[in-house]
């Protein structure tokens, strides 16, 4: 996605690392009740207010930062594919994007002025992109900062190409009682628990549900945290543009990772027990589980146990 500036910011743009949604220590309830009919609606409400931000994308920018401007510009401040046409100095400028971020790494921009035109185009990198690279036209250029918007001003020609890079290695984050959690990119994965929904009792359009596992869940993560990556294997799957990337029969990215499980770690009135403080020591067999996008996953676990060695 581009947002549109015509008030590009002066000094640089002042970028924070964006919230993670790992709120809770841990995330395997055995029984909790949910209305799904005020799930879609707060969806329909997030989706309704973050589309009036970007049909307003000049009013976006000044909100992200208000500071003095000195020209007209582009930003790409999140990046999907897409297709951009607008007006700078009076000369129309196109931009397609192709990519398929945020399950992998590469993003391909052409920009298509209708005519040689100078302006400035800033892209975001990521807090945690640490390692980036940037190309124009096949040309190298100076090592982007993490966690900043990297400028490039130059007189654009048509059919001029810029090919950035992400580092998707899977890494880790530490969480309540010492526990990990696995990254890649600008994702967090879990572990998605078999579901058994039970319906409680109808209330007229919506209804309460309860949910139960029909599969295991008390593991401990076998990580070494020198060389996570080593450890944890990506597998890639096939998937198409009208595909939604966010369920865990269809997510295009799906983590492979040793664990053992923590006997110990039980649900007891249908909740579990805390989570339990790392490293933790467990005799079972050493398995293989897989790991989702957290969206991808209803009942499911972030944050593990990492387990002794």
């Amino acid at each position: 996605m581009l947002v549109i500036s015509r008030r590009q910011p002066a000094s640089g743009w002042r970028v924070g690392a964006p919230s993670s949604p790992l709120r809770r220590p841990h995330e395997v309830p055995q029984g909790f009740r949910v209305r799904r009919c005020d799930v879609a609606e707060a969806l329909r409400g997030l989706e309704t207010a973050v589309a009036a931000q970007l049909a307003q994308p000049q009013r976006f920018i000044e909100a992200v930062d208000p500071r003095e401007v000195q020209q007209e510009g582009l930003v790409a401040a999140a990046y999907a594919p897409c297709e951009v046409s607008t007006t700078l100095n009076g000369t129309p400028v196109r931009v397609v994007v192709e990519t398929n971020y945020p399950f992998h790494g590469e993003v391909h921009l052409t920009v298509h002025p209708a005519s040689p035109l100078a302006f400035p185009l800033q892209l975001r990198i990521p807090a945690w992109a640490t390692g980036a690279t940037l190309t124009v036209n096949g040309q190298p250029q100076p090592a982007p900062a993490a966690g900043a918007f990297t400028n490039i001003a130059r007189t654009w020609k048509p059919g001029d190409q810029i090919h950035l890079t992400f580092p998707m290695n899977p890494r880790l984050s530490r969480w309540f009682n010492n526990s990990v959690a696995i990254e890649r990119g600008p994702l967090v994965f879990s572990y998605a628990i078999g579901e058994s929904w039970v319906k409680l009792r109808d209330r007229g359009l919506t209804a309460d549900w309860q949910v139960f596992p029909t599969t295991p869940w008390n593991y401990a993560l076998l990580i070494d945290e020198s060389t996570p990556s080593h450890g944890i294997e990506t597998v890639a799957r096939q998937s198409t543009p009208t595909t939604s990337p966010f369920t865990a029969r269809t997510t295009p990215i799906q983590l492979k990772v040793k664990a053992r499980k923590v006997p110990d770690w039980r649900a007891e009135d249908g909740a579990p027990n805390p989570l339990p403080k790392s490293p933790v020591a467990t005799t079972e067999p050493e398995a293989s589980i897989t790991l989702t996008p957290y969206a991808a996953a209803k009942l499911r676990i972030t944050a593990f146990p990492q387990a002794m060695r």
